[in-house]
C-alpha cells in the first residue's frame, strides 16, 4: 500500500517504477519456477525496486498498520522457509 503513496512527481520514484516494470516483464513471461524452492525466485530481480517505492511512500514514518504488515510478512517468510526445509528433507 505504501508504494502507491510514493511521490510520483519525483524522478527517483518514476525511475524505480520503470525499472521494476522493465525487469518484471521478461521475468513474468518466463513460465518456469524452477525446482523446489521457497518463493518465486525470479521476483528477486525486481523486488528491490519495489522496496524503494515502498520506502518512498512511507516517507520515514512507520505507522501501526505498516508495522503489523511488516511483522506478518516476516512471519510468513519464516513459515515458508520452515516448510521449504521440511519438504526438502
Amino acid at each position: 500500500m505504501a508504494g502507491v503513496l510514493a511521490p510520483w512527481r519525483e524522478r527517483l520514484a518514476q525511475a524505480m517504477l520503470a525499472a521494476a516494470v522493465l525487469v518484471a516483464i521478461p521475468n513474468l513471461l518466463y513460465y518456469n519456477t524452477g525446482y523446489l524452492q521457497a518463493g518465486y525466485r525470479y521476483a528477486l530481480d525486481f523486488l528491490p525496486f519495489l522496496f524503494v517505492l515502498v520506502a518512498l511512500g512511507m516517507r520515514g514514518r512507520l505507522r501501526v498498520w505498516s508495522g503489523v504488515l511488516i511483522g506478518a510478512s516476516v512471519v510468513m517468510g519464516v513459515l515458508s522457509l520452515v516448510n521449504f526445509i521440511l519438504l526438502a528433507s
